[in-house]
């Protein structure tokens, strides 16, 4: 009897800090993702083009690449640091007044890019700590906007910053170069998102 009770203590108390983590940001998802349903495909690029040059020291270089079944966008900006990978994951802006690199990367705007497609894997650098050259080169990070249900897409954010937070630990990927790209790679197994891709060029 007291496992059972205490097991139920346990239990909604996980659950309740779950909400409290994940789930306004998974609603603010599935509402940004369905309101940007109606854009226009160009816009999803602009919001692509605006964010690496957040991103850019002086200038950056932008290659996108059209393949069957996936849609490729790549820059040479700046790497990651934790503020702008956490709101890229949770969808929320990461504008600083104080760091001017950052301005606007990542913003709720970039849920249009969902056009081409829902799932992203996501490959680049995070700087470990803000004023060391120490980078976590990642090859994936998978980014999955597929979830319809509030539940769900909780479920899928609480995965990615899981997989994040594994790399805080994991000396394999660590450098003190960074990776010259941040790639963004769109899954693409509708055809409609080969299509917006297509209108958008």
């Amino acid at each position: 009897m007291a496992d059972s009770i205490q097991d139920k203590i346990n239990q909604q108390a996980i659950d309740s800090k779950n909400e409290m983590l994940w789930g306004k940001p998974a609603n603010d998802i599935l509402n940004g993702r369905d309101m940007s349903a109606s854009a226009k495909p160009i816009r999803a690029i602009w919001e692509m083009v605006q964010n690496a040059r957040d991103v850019s020291g002086n200038e950056s270089n932008i290659v996108f690449t059209r393949r069957n079944g996936t849609f490729e966008f790549k820059h040479d900006g700046l790497p990651f640091v934790n503020d702008t990978l956490n709101a890229l994951i949770l969808q929320t802006s990461a504008k600083s007044r104080n760091d001017g690199d950052q301005v606007g990367q990542y913003g709720t705007g970039f849920l249009t890019t969902h056009k081409f497609g829902r799932e992203f894997h996501l490959a680049g650098s995070l700087k470990l700590v803000v004023d060391e050259e120490l980078y976590y080169n990642f090859p994936k990070l998978i980014v999955d906007r597929t979830p319809n249900t509030r539940e769900a897409m909780a479920t899928s954010l609480a995965k990615q910053f899981e997989a994040k937070d594994r790399w805080l630990e994991d000396l394999n990927y660590r450098s003190t170069t960074p990776d010259k790209w941040t790639v963004f790679t769109y899954q693409q197994p509708n055809l409609i998102e080969g299509k917006n891709v297509e209108e958008a060029y």
